[in-house]
């Protein structure tokens, strides 16, 4: 069945459809959101209360467009308006890229980059949520500038704008702090 007959059949009340469309989109919604917020329990919270939001929302989709695109812009919104609700700390990095990366280095130095890591994520959730979310998204979601202007309603010259500009605020900061290490 395409996604679209599944749609038709859960509107009349048939909830294996739904089950179906939930076995379809689950990992893809999944992954999604645990890239934007990078907690395993938060995700699994926002996965379920999302596909209880499609569900409600069925009779609006329009299937001109794909569903799973429309599935997805519920989801990163959702996930987006949680963010802005929790104020949740800025995105860590990945944890096995960041050690993979430093493996070579002494338990100082390794103390010293954790600490730095730390205060730019601090620096990062200082920041008003017309920088960081689209910062966030871009770096720790590995989203696009495209996909972000679409999911915030924005034009791309104001997320690369805002892009910019939350880096070089980052910067200022941590270079007035007089903390930058060498």
């Amino acid at each position: 069945m395409t996604d679209y007959d599944l749609i038709r059949e859960c509107l009349k009340g048939n909830t294996q459809a739904f089950s179906e469309i939930v076995t379809r989109y689950k990992d893809l919604i999944f992954s999604k959101v645990y890239a934007l917020t990078h907690s395993y329990e938060d995700t699994l919270d926002l996965s379920q209360e999302i596909f209880v939001k499609i569900y409600r929302s069925l009779a609006r989709y329009d299937s001109r467009y794909s569903f799973s695109a429309w599935a997805m812009r519920i989801a990163v919104n959702h996930t987006i308006d949680h963010m802005r609700r929790n104020k949740l700390d800025t995105l860590p990095l990945d944890e096995a890229e960041y050690k993979l990366s430093h493996s070579g280095a002494s338990p100082e130095q390794e103390y010293l980059e954790k600490e730095d890591r730390q205060k730019l994520n601090g620096a990062i959730a200082m920041l008003s949520d017309k920088y960081r979310l689209p910062l966030v998204m871009y770096y720790s979601a590995g989203m696009k500038y495209k996909e972000i202007a679409e999911e915030l309603g924005i034009p791309l010259s104001k997320v690369k704008n805002r892009i910019y500009r939350a880096r070089k605020m980052l910067k200022m900061n941590y270079e007035d702090s007089g903390e930058a290490r060498e």
